[in-house]
């Protein structure tokens, strides 16, 4: 019973007629292979027979979450010539954006849908060891004209490898590219080379984004050995506060100067002030210029300014710098009152107007008569003072000395009453009394003496205690800090 039924089958599928067959609605996926190195290219082709139109990358768009998707020439087969059926054919190459095993899902194209397909990524190699391939991104989230950061660090064991990436065309963005760099460090596996590349977009509307993005070529010996898709990038730009005007820096901005020459100034004569404005995610050309803020007023006049920019693009982002050169002299005597510089940026990370201020130094302008006139008060301070410290130094230098030879008395007395006679010189050489008593003495000049030590000085000069060591007193005398 069953095998009528098979052949049965097989006669009804025999004997349709091909123009039915070939007139059926169709979408399938052709790979070239089903498991792929990281960094590789996975070529495929997507065909669709009898679905009305021809597919294009919107049908690939399932794909770009795990690859980064490169779509090609769109080739469109002539129509049979016992149908109007057209067979459309679509190359397209896949980069995977990590290892791992993956299923791309089914395609749909009108009422037809693909079959889906499991892929093998393996990781990428060199040398025989893998590459630590890690993609960055510094926010989903961003503000309009915010900086994003997209990078990629690979660690190698290739020395001399590099990373190359060339900044896309993308409509509604400002894309900067960031500087290649390359260092050596230590691993658990030893000296290793770390890579570092990306892009620094900035959004210039609001609302959903999904940009498109260049793969990052890993290049050794002046060819590309493989290729990596940055990450998969879906921004949700927010808008600027209505109050934000589209000439403010979404950025921190921070602003810095110096005077040429330093020190005293003359009326009339040029000095050079040298101003440096900085912005950290900002680039150059969406600063604000300062020339408004440069104007002369009563104390000094402002000559015409000369800037140069410069921007420096490394993996932490942009960094902009506007440096000016303004010439300047001062109009009269007294402080120079270079005007005050003042800009507005909003603050991305506290989402509010913020305001980098810079008071610039204040010199002091002194024409010849001012100049003479504080040379002649300097002079006179001078001439008041010196035969004033002189004495003063001459003191201290005699009661050093007259310490000095107290305490070499003290080390030399044989008996109480040449001891006593060192100490009262030691407290005469302060401005003491000679007659002080060994009590006051200890008070006013004992320093670090204990009570017990002048109290046997006291018995031995004054008691009439002869068990006393002499010797041992002076030594203690001489060894304890005295005031």
């Amino acid at each position: 019973m069953v095998r009528g039924l098979l052949w049965l089958l097989l006669w009804l599928l025999c004997g349709l007629p091909l123009s039915v067959l070939a007139d059926e609605a169709r979408l399938w996926l052709e790979l070239e292979q089903t498991s792929v190195e990281l960094g590789q290219p996975l070529h495929g082709v997507l065909h669709a027979h009898g679905t009305g139109r021809a597919p294009d990358s919107e049908q690939l768009q399932p794909l770009s979450r795990e690859f980064a998707v490169q779509s090609g020439v769109m080739e469109t087969a002539p129509a049979d010539s016992e149908s109007d059926v057209t067979h459309y054919r679509l190359d397209f190459t896949l980069y995977p954006r990590r290892s791992g095993t993956f299923t791309i899902p089914a395609l749909v194209l009108a009422d037809s849908r693909s079959e889906a397909i499991t892929v093998e990524v393996s990781p990428a190699l060199s040398q025989g060891e893998e590459l630590r391939v890690t993609p960055a991104i510094s926010t989903t989230r961003p503000w309009v004209r915010e900086q994003v950061l997209v990078s990629l660090e690979v660690i190698t064991p290739d020395p001399l490898a590099s990373l190359e990436i060339e900044a896309p065309l993308l409509p509604g963005f400002e894309v900067l590219p960031l500087s290649s760099e390359r260092e050596r460090i230590e691993t658990t596996q030893g000296e290793r080379t770390r890579l570092r590349s990306g892009l620094a977009l900035f959004s210039l509307t609001p609302g959903s984004h999904v940009p498109s993005l260049p793969l990052v070529n890993y290049r050794l010996d002046g060819g590309t050995r493989k290729r990596f898709p940055l990450p998969a990038l879906e921004l949700e730009v927010r808008p600027l506060p209505p109050y934000v005007p589209p000439t403010l820096p979404v950025g921190a901005v921070s602003i810095e100067s110096y005077l040429e020459p330093r020190g005293l100034l003359a009326p009339r004569q040029l000095g050079f002030w040298h101003i440096a404005l900085r912005a950290e995610a900002v680039p150059p050309h969406w600063l604000p210029p300062l020339q408004p803020l440069l104007g002369s007023t009563d104390d000094v006049r402002l000559l015409p300014p000369r800037r140069e920019s410069s921007i420096a693009a490394d993996s932490s982002g942009i960094h902009a710098r506007f440096d000016y050169r303004v010439p300047f002299h001062p109009r009269s005597d007294g402080r120079v009152a270079l005007p005050e510089l003042a800009l507005d940026y909003f603050d991305p990370q506290s989402g509010r107007l913020e305001r980098a201020v810079h008071r610039p130094p204040r010199p002091l302008s002194l024409g010849m008569a001012a100049r003479l006139l504080l040379a002649a008060l300097l002079l006179g301070v001078l001439l008041w003072s010196v035969p004033r410290l002189w004495r003063r130094g001459v003191a201290l230098w005699r009661c050093h000395r007259e310490r000095r030879a107290a305490l070499t008395a003290l080390s030399h007395a044989e008996d109480t009453a040449a001891i006593r006679a060192a100490l009262r010189r030691y407290a005469a050489a302060d401005g003491s009394s000679g007659n002080i008593t060994l009590m006051h003495w200890w008070q006013r000049h004992g320093g670090s003496l204990t009570a017990e030590t002048m109290g046997d000085l006291a018995a031995a000069s004054y008691g009439g205690r002869r068990d006393v060591d002499l010797q041992a007193l002076r030594k203690m005398l001489l060894s304890h800090r005295l005031r």
